[in-house]
């Protein structure tokens, strides 16, 4: 079995052999969307959508034409690149892995997205959820990965965490899915501090979902908080959004927060695309 380590400190057993690896208080959410209830049952294939899989608003193929206009040449995948000496061209199909892009992907469900991505030339992934069967779910998804290398369930890795209140130990405290028959004692990761690390963040729904578990506990406030702090200054933050009222979004994505607006989504039809840039720190967040 693979072995997904919960981040919280107090508890040091492993999520694959835990029922419950957070405790919520969602008795103020204003949807069963909101409710960490409603997503394990729906991953556990008692729910309104597939529990195998499921694009939230829709699919990479739609947000693609938006990836390669906004996101800069730096930050796309190295053979996607406008220079031609970022490529490599091996018969084996490899990507260059040099300067290779930091994708990380909260509340990523069952979605996808990260196999898009990993065939669409990105290597360097790493995905998250609050549910310890949407991490599983995805496993499944990765193991069918079709793409010349055949690798994304060695590379992405994958976390049972809230976006909440990513600590300082990730790395050290999670075990990748990545590692999944080795022993935990023999396979504890170096710790690496998350804090500036990403060049991208992309996420569908989640910031949606975090809004409904409670508005007035300022839940999503502090998942913004968390993912500004693990953004690279420069890096790019591209949100698929329905629900976030406009009034908070512009409050947590402020310029004097750090954030430079990109693309406006507000008035797309189905759900928002929205792109913001992280700026350079201010004297005050240094």
């Amino acid at each position: 079995n693979t072995h997904i380590k919960s981040t919280d400190p107090d508890k040091d057993t492993d999520t694959a052999d835990t029922e419950n690896a957070y405790e919520y208080d969602d008795s103020e959410a204003e949807s069963q969307f909101g409710t960490k209830e409603y997503w394990d049952e729906m991953y556990q294939g008692y729910g309104d959508f597939s529990s195998e899989e499921y694009s939230w608003y829709f699919g990479f193929g739609t947000v693609k034409p938006y990836w390669m206009e906004y996101m800069p040449n730096a930050l796309l995948p190295p053979k996607h690149r406008d220079s031609d000496d970022n490529a490599n061209d091996d018969s084996d199909g490899m990507d260059n892995y040099t300067n290779m892009p930091k994708i990380l992907t909260p509340g990523v469900g069952n979605d996808p997205t990260l196999l898009d991505l990993y065939q669409f030339g990105y290597k360097d992934i790493t995905a998250f959820d609050y549910s310890r069967d949407a991490i599983e779910r995805q496993r499944e998804l990765l193991e069918y990965d079709s793409s010349d290398t055949g690798g994304a369930l060695e590379d992405i890795k994958l976390y049972v965490m809230d976006a909440r209140d990513l600590r300082e130990q990730e790395i050290a405290s999670a075990s990748s899915a990545s590692a999944s028959e080795n022993n935990d004692d023999d396979n504890e990761e170096s710790s690496v501090s998350w804090t500036d690390y990403f060049d991208i963040i992309f996420e569908k729904g989640a910031l949606d979902a975090i809004y409904l578990s409670g508005p007035e506990q300022g839940n999503v406030q502090l998942a913004v908080k968390e993912l500004t702090r693990v953004i690279k200054p420069g890096g790019y933050f591209m949100s698929i959004s329905g629900v976030v009222p406009e009034k908070v979004r512009r409050e947590m994505f402020h310029a004097d927060k750090g954030w430079e607006w990109i693309r406006d989504g507000s008035d797309d039809l189905k759900a928002g695309v929205f792109v913001w840039k992280r700026n350079e720190k201010s004297e005050s967040e240094v």
